[in-house]
């Protein structure tokens, strides 16, 4: 059965690991070489050519990377190249990544991603790991693959004192020709068959890592993957991991630089929207971050488009895309979100807003420094009319999680708002419950916000199942509801919790 998925997140960053790894040897190997527990797998004999390779190895000409610190070990070929970051290792052929997660029992770092790509989950097949079956999931747009999930999406894979998470994304710019083609993902899973732990561990599907108040990528800047294949002749040296950092992501909105909000285009008419956000985690942003879409209609963006500078704390950066007015004329809304080297949202939603109308540009695009600014980091607080009805909600109570509630680090739980339609719109299934601020508390967004109508003065029980952030400290997560075109409503619904 086919299911539909929006941009959430993607790791992204969804991730894992793989099973069965077999030794190389030294240039003339015997079969106790071959055997020895204690000899590296691949030996110093991995040369593309296979020559001096061990004459039983299922993996001729492949490199081999070690983890030491971790006890885990995988082959893989060498026309993939291998980049460390803090509890994850990518394994890049072109626009394509192998993103393998990995943490110790004592550690509560999110490895496993909260969302994936627009597109179909389809069957595909399974793969070997750790000696067990896993079954593959593969997300497919347009009649191609832009995604393989080993497991199930999002989920981590437990091996006794280890888990691992791993996810085939391919993160090209341009969604019309994302593609992962059946070469690559057979060389992924003989990758993930040839992975092997000293513990002798074997695998099992695990419950979600706790996560961080906000996904957790490198504490330092990490180059981008190299494009080009190593050379054949490349030594085969064991990739080190690189130590776990230990910072957060966070943005927050400061301005709409372009483009406020109700500015008016013709169907068809092209623009440039900017937002301005600042830098309130603690992490760098490098240039493997990204702005990606959480609307299943881009207006022509590419549904992920990389930042353009490094920014650190405290520093601001204009995020700019070039878009195309809907041809639908009325009101229309496209929604975006930062997101970390693997795809993983974070920070304050953004978006546009624009009346599409056959009488063309009316608003100058560009705003004041000072004026029309986003209020509270959302944009704008007018209260929606379709002209013949309008939407607003009343807040009457909290169902469940009274503000204050204390949890544990990546506890779970279910929040419960009560509210009442007090509008003279009927609330359908086109209606939303978006992300406003604070921690989304991974929670996907934006999110149905009723399955069935809800005519004025009825009321809602609106509820959400969501994870304690990682970190002791004191949180909020701010929501709001949405009509169809993609107005919010003035009232929003929060929650506050303590994490210890």
């Amino acid at each position: 059965m086919k299911t539909r998925f929006l941009v959430l997140s993607l790791s992204f960053a969804v991730l894992a690991v793989i099973a069965s790894a077999c030794g190389g040897g030294a240039d003339e190997p015997t079969d106790e070489a071959a055997l020895d527990p204690e000899l590296e797998p691949g030996g110093d004999a991995l040369g593309a050519s296979g020559e001096g390779a061990a004459l039983d190895d299922p993996y001729p000409g492949w490199l081999t990377y070690d983890n030491p610190a971790y006890g885990f070990s995988f082959r893989y070929p060498s026309t993939w190249t291998a980049v460390d970051e803090p509890n994850a290792v990518k394994l890049s052929q072109g626009t394509v990544q192998l993103i393998i997660g990995y943490r110790s029992a004592a550690e509560s770092v999110q490895i496993s991603g909260t969302g994936t790509g627009a597109g179909d989950f389809q069957d595909g097949g399974q793969v070997t790991f750790l000696s067990q079956a896993f079954p593959t999931t593969l997300l497919v747009s347009d009649g191609r693959v832009t995604g393989v999930y080993y497991s199930d999406p999002n989920s981590e894979i437990s091996a006794g004192d280890l888990a691992f998470s791993l996810a085939l994304i391919d993160f090209g710019t341009d969604p019309a020709v994302q593609n992962i083609p059946a070469p690559l993902q057979a060389e992924a899973a003989q990758v993930l068959e040839s992975f092997s732990v000293t513990s002798g561990a074997t695998a099992a599907p695990a419950q979600p890592a706790a996560p961080e108040a906000a996904e957790a990528p490198p504490a330092q800047p990490t180059p981008a993957p190299a494009e080009a294949a190593e050379p054949a002749d490349a030594p085969a040296q064991p990739v080190q991991a690189l130590p776990q950092g230990e910072c957060t992501n966070n943005s927050e909105f400061v301005q709409d630089v372009t483009v406020p909000d109700g500015t008016t285009f013709a169907p068809g008419a092209s623009f440039t929207k900017t937002w301005r956000v600042i830098n309130n985690g603690t992490c760098q942003w490098t240039t493997g971050y990204m702005v990606v879409t959480l609307s299943t209609d881009t207006w022509s963006a590419p549904t992920t488009t990389g930042i353009s500078r490094s920014v650190g704390p405290g520093e601001t950066l204009d995020v700019t895309l070039n878009m195309v007015a809907p041809s639908e004329t009325g009101k229309r809304t496209s929604f975006w979100r930062l997101a970390n080297t693997d795809g993983v949202p974070f920070g304050t939603n953004l978006y546009v807003e624009i009346l599409v109308s056959e009488s063309g540009s009316t608003t100058d695009t560009e705003t004041d420094d000072e004026t029309d600014g986003e209020t509270d980091g959302e944009n704008g607080d007018d209260t929606p009319t379709d002209g013949t009805c309008t939407d607003e909600a009343e807040f009457l109570e909290d169902v469940t999680v009274p503000d204050g509630t204390v949890f544990t680090p990546g506890e779970t739980f279910t929040k419960t708002w009560r509210v009442q339609n007090s509008g003279s719109c009927t609330w359908t299934s086109e209606y939303q419950l978006a992300f406003s601020e604070g921690d989304a508390m991974s929670v996907s967004s934006p999110l149905p916000l009723t399955t069935t109508d809800i005519a004025p003065g009825e009321t809602l029980d609106i509820s959400l199942e969501m994870t304690a952030p990682g970190t002791p400290g004191d949180y909020s997560s701010l929501w709001r509801l949405v009509s169809p075109d993609g107005t919010f409503f003035k009232t929003r619904v929060f929650t506050e919790i303590e994490v210890q």
